[in-house]
């Protein structure tokens, strides 16, 4: 009890065996797999949507300078529609966040093929994104 009289509530952990613990750690904890250390990620993460954004409105003004100066009506609609089009079509493909891995699943990656292949093939995804967007009719 307090100076006041209100008695605190201390909640202990219902986790009592150290293997309850253990198991309770891998199923919760999560770690970054990103392929840089975890500041890094905050500020690649960052970077990424800001180019995402900076190409979303690169693409757009560039489809709606091709309806600059005196055109008919038809021509400004059609280039709006299209600008419309790169928008949405830009925003499925814009850059997303990936979520940190359960510590398990992390551990269970490392034994069976190692650091370094983890960080190569999340770098191989990227690049196969990369291929995969350019080979897409726009």
């Amino acid at each position: 009890m307090d100076s006041a009289g209100i008695t605190e509530i201390i909640k202990m952990s219902k986790v009592k065996s150290p293997q309850e613990k253990k198991r309770a750690s891998l199923e919760f904890d999560r770690r970054n797999t990103y392929g840089e250390n975890s500041k890094a990620s905050r500020k690649g993460i960052r970077k990424g949507k800001q180019r995402s954004h900076m190409e979303e409105r690169r693409s757009a003004k560039a489809l709606l300078l091709t309806a600059q100066g005196t055109v008919d009506e038809e021509t400004v609609i059609e280039a709006e529609l299209k600008a419309r089009q790169s928008l949405i079509h830009a925003k499925r493909e814009r850059f997303k966040k990936k979520p940190d891995l359960p510590l398990k699943e992390v551990l269970e990656r490392k034994q069976t093929t190692g650091r370094r292949f983890m960080i190569i093939s999340s770098f191989v995804e990227s690049i196969d994104q990369l291929k995969a967007k350019r080979q897409k009719p726009n």
